[in-house]
């Protein structure tokens, strides 16, 4: 009975962990890549671009990034292919850092699960060789920290992944709007009214402070003296990129690190709950 009862929990936890796993959308391959790859690659060949009926492909990010630029194209005729070629170079290199994270997914529930099996096949086996008994209250606690470890690794990845991503999508976002905005002659004070970056002074931290100095600093001088505002601005937003791929680093290195911290707090003590189980079941034996 008691062997139905553990084969029963370790299935339980797996099948947790599974539809956990499944369950992280933001690492999953997304359904439109190919749709969305091939759409960037046909837009980059058209002599003309996309008609005002045609559907972009939905690509977190990015689909709103092409729709903001082939709009502007069709309203004012600015050339939107430097603009786009940037667009599909971030895309595709996204694409590699995703592959990383979901290898990264995929070892992490790997580790969880062996670590899992790992102790119930221990208790299975004191209790089969007849060594000790663990008490229910003990398994209870094993089994609250496992599983309290696979909803904290789902619930996690999310947060790390939006702090790491979102305010960098944002200023990428107004600084392309802003781009966009003086290639088509728009008054300059409109132009920064449709970008709106003070909103990005209110919440920045301090990786972004040299870059908003330097914006704010452009700014300033070019309502001063003038000067080639166009270029000064495919700078910063290129700057902003290897921001953005520094960002996609970070949230690697993140996920491994709680990945650390979950097996650290959660499922070794399990372990040794499972230990002291056994020693304080022994000593009672005595």
């Amino acid at each position: 009975m008691n062997i139905v009862i553990y084969i029963f929990t370790i299935l339980i936890l797996t099948l947790i962990a599974m539809r956990l796993k499944s369950d992280l959308v933001s690492i999953k391959p997304h359904k439109n890549i190919p749709n969305f790859s091939v759409f960037l690659s046909q837009i980059l060949l058209k002599s003309t671009f996309v008609s005002p009926g045609e559907k972009i492909p939905f690509y977190p990010f990015f689909s709103d990034l092409v729709q903001l630029v082939l709009k502007a194209s069709r309203r004012s005729g600015f050339p939107p292919k430097a603009c786009l070629r940037e667009i599909k170079k971030a895309f595709v290199d996204e694409q590699k850092f995703k592959q990383n994270l979901r290898a990264l997914n995929r070892e992490s529930y790997l580790q969880f699960a062996l670590l899992i099996m790992l102790t119930w096949v221990m208790i299975l086996f004191t209790e089969y060789m007849e060594l000790a008994k663990v008490g229910i209250f003990f398994k209870g606690i094993i089994f609250f920290l496992q599983l309290i470890c696979l909803i904290l690794y789902r619930s996690l990845f999310p947060v790390i992944e939006r702090r790491k991503l979102e305010f960098t999508q944002v200023f990428i976002k107004k600084i392309m709007t802003f781009q966009i905005a003086i290639q088509t002659h728009t008054p300059l004070q409109q132009a920064l009214e449709q970008a709106n970056f003070k909103s990005l002074f209110d919440k920045s931290g301090s990786n972004y402070t040299v870059v908003l100095e330097k914006l704010s600093a452009i700014l300033s001088l070019f309502q001063q003296r003038g000067g080639n505002l166009l270029e000064e601005l495919a700078l910063i937003q290129e700057e902003l990129w290897d921001i953005y791929s520094l960002n996609l680093v970070e949230l690697e290195k993140a996920c491994k690190i709680l990945r650390f911290f979950l097996i650290f707090c959660f499922l070794i003590p399990g372990y040794f709950c499972y230990l002291f189980a056994l020693i304080f079941s022994l000593i009672h034996v005595v």
